[in-house]
């Protein structure tokens, strides 16, 4: 028998309740199948007990995602174990790292490979959001290629995380329960009955398009940005004048405050349109509704309405067909994988185009009708029945492997669990390392294995990131004739740039390996330094806080990420004072303690060395981080005037690294006093 442990522990709000909700269920119904289901304990309430069906409550109230996401990682396998389950369901986007079982991973969320979503939230300054949701997509991921095996709600999903991912996943649409949706008898609230009677005399239940007077539109959302709630609340200055006399009502099961919505969405903009296009009139915030009374709402609507600009499935969409309403939709690929011919479709930033459809399907009873019908009837095409027995048939295959896929993966990669000697498949590799390598003893010792392809780096966005820094900090200034030194040279890119600009240039570095590989670059580079006139030369030092050079000695000192790595970056910076000649310049770059990339990579780091990965290695090296105030004071300090601050790095646009919290990285240009 199968024993499938269901991961729900991250259903909190939107599709992950609604889901849980509806193939728990299904899942009682198998006798064949046992389901152990781990929920918060505020949803767990929401369900009886049942035979083969068992639920474990797993709390965490940390503000973290960085934090839930580790505490899940360890906490997760011990139940999974502890239950006996054969089969692991992660149904949260993210796949346990360290699986003990076989694992199918239910990933939806097109956030993360969505260009509109990115440039949407750079244009309103949410960087931390936009930070954010490139962390948790790249774990994302990550989980694709670590789980055995991914499903996607929807084909149109499915098609993009193979494009993402490079990994095919399979497409198991979302269901819907009609006798579950439209079981509940109870009555509305007060407070939701007179919203909803607000702009009508009274609620006329199921007699949809009795009103002539009124055309009133749903929307089904907690506010979020990709919902794109902007471009429905600039429809309506078009739409009012299309169906004059009609009044126009909007209603909205969310309410455009702050604090009032999932997430860390601002609906502050949102608001504040409604107020500069005076459409506040025709707008009716419900606020969260309770999915059992759902049905009440779509029922007193006229029309519904969706400008998403990225879905996975939109379980709304299924469930506004089968309450009988017409559907007016973006044109996305998923919503005519739901919606087919029952919808109408506008272009997803249009509010004109948005418009014009609506009062299409408001002013033909004829189109609205059409629509209703068929949204009925493809309202049926959605089972979670038919859901699940998919999902027990996908968990049996990787039970039972074929005779081909024994002889393409030979080894075990799980135990025995549960007293189930089945052969487990191996899943392939993803590319992730799930024991960590040994590390390198120090910074020294870390550098030298990178000496072989350092070279290499400085061709890639980031690294030509730190030339152009580099560059900015020298603009005006006349190398020629001039003795610098490159200090930390690695293998010799800056100091060949340095000597390209006229300098005469000692690079050093404490590892023997970069300082080989330097040299074997600089022979292939320049050829006959005597003929050019170049003078280029590089040695071997124990540290750079103690120089072989004499006393104001040279015209100018480059080190660029060096200080980050040592043991007394004050003391490193003395010793460059010490050499320099007066109104000599020093251009140095150190890590940026602002920077929301830099947080993120210690982020990263901490989850990785949790997981036993290696993500951000040179985190463990790397222990010096400054804000800009506080480096320029040091540079102070030392005897050194700041001219120029320059945030760069990190894999973000250059507009966003120029920024102080953005670039990873601060360049600064200062003059020996």
């Amino acid at each position: 028998m199968i024993h499938l442990f269901v991961d729900a522990s991250a259903a909190s709000s939107g599709s992950g309740p609604t889901y849980v909700r509806n193939v728990v269920p299904h899942l009682a119904a198998r006798t064949d199948l046992r389901s152990t289901i781990l929920v918060s304990p505020l949803l767990r309430q929401e369900f009886r007990d049942h035979s083969n069906v068992s639920f474990v409550e797993f709390a965490d109230e940390s503000t973290s995602a960085v934090t839930r996401f580790a505490r899940a990682q360890r906490s997760v396998p011990e139940l999974v174990r502890r239950s006996g389950a054969n089969v692991l369901l992660s149904a949260g986007n993210i796949a346990l790292f360290r699986s003990p079982v076989p694992q199918i991973l239910l990933s939806g969320n097109a956030l993360y490979t969505s260009g509109d979503f990115f440039r949407d939230v750079r244009q309103r300054g949410d960087y931390q959001l936009w930070l954010d949701t490139k962390l948790k997509g790249q774990i994302a991921k990550w989980s694709v290629r670590t789980a055995d095996r991914t499903v996607a709600p929807s084909q149109a999903f499915a098609d993009e995380i193979k494009r993402w991912t490079g990994v095919s996943a399979l497409a198991i649409h979302h269901g819907f329960d009609r006798n579950l949706f439209f079981r509940d008898t109870e009555p509305l609230p007060a407070e939701l009955k007179q919203k909803l009677e607000r702009t009508r005399d009274r609620d006329r239940g199921q007699d949809r398009g009795q009103d002539k007077d009124e055309l009133r539109l749903l929307f089904v959302s907690h506010y979020n940005y990709y919902r794109n709630f902007e471009t429905l609340i600039r429809a309506f200055v078009p739409l009012r004048k299309l169906i004059e006399p009609r009044r126009l009502s909007l209603f909205l099961t969310c309410r455009l405050e702050p604090g009032a919505n999932p997430g860390s969405f601002r609906p502050e903009a949102a608001a504040r349109l409604v107020q500069e296009l005076g459409v506040g009139s025709n707008l009716v915030e419900l606020g969260a509704v309770p999915y059992h009374l759902l049905h009440h709402v779509y029922r007193a609507c006229d029309l519904y309405v969706t400008p998403a600009y990225v879905e996975t499935f939109a379980h709304p969409l299924v469930e506004a067909m089968a309450a009988g309403l017409p559907v007016v939709a973006s044109d996305l690929a998923v919503h005519h994988e739901v919606c087919g011919d029952a919808a109408l479709y506008f272009p997803a930033f249009s509010p004109e185009l948005l418009a014009e459809t609506v009062f299409r399907v408001a002013q033909s009873p004829e189109v609205s009708e059409r629509s209703s019908v068929r949204g009925l009837e493809r309202s049926k095409d959605f089972s979670w029945k038919k859901h699940v027995d998919q999902i027990v048939a996908l968990a049996e295959e990787l039970l039972s492997p074929s005779p081909i896929e024994r002889e393409s993966l030979p080894g075990k990669r799980y135990a025995p669990v549960g007293g189930d000697s089945r052969l487990r498949l191996q899943k392939p590799d993803s590319g992730i390392s799930t024991s960590p390598e040994y590390p390198a003893k120090d910074a020294i010792a870390y550098h030298r294995e990178l000496a072989a392809g350092w070279d290499q780096r400085y061709k890639k966005p980031a690294f030509k990131a730190r030339l152009r820094a580099f560059e900015e900090c020298l603009a005006g200034r006349d190398l020629h004739g001039q003795e610098w030194l490159d200090a930390g040279c690695g293998s010799g890119t800056l100091a060949r740039y340095l000597v390209e600009a006229g300098a005469s240039v000692l690079g050093v570095d404490a590892a023997e390996e970069m300082i080989a590989m330097a040299r074997e670059l600089a022979d292939q580079n320049v050829a006959n330094q005597a003929a050019s006139g170049w003078q280029l030369r590089f040695q071997h030092v124990a540290t750079i806080a103690h120089l072989p050079l004499a006393d104001q000695s040279l015209d100018g000192i480059l080190c660029s990420s060096v200080l980050e790595y040592v043991p007394d970056a004050a003391a490193c910076l003395a010793e460059f004072a010490r050499v320099l000649r007066p109104q000599g310049l020093l251009v140095v770059s150190v890590a940026n303690r602002n920077s929301l990339v830099r947080k993120a990579q210690v982020e990263t780091h901490r989850l990785g060395r949790f997981l036993r990965q290696r993500w951000c290695t040179f985190l463990d090296y790397s222990h010096n981080e400054y804000a800009a105030e506080g480096f320029r004071a040091l540079l102070q300090k030392q005897g050194f005037l700041t001219s120029k601050v320059i945030p760069f790095g990190s894999p973000i646009p250059h507009w966003l690294q120029r920024r102080e919290f953005g670039g990873s990285l601060l360049a600064f240009a200062a003059v020996r006093e």
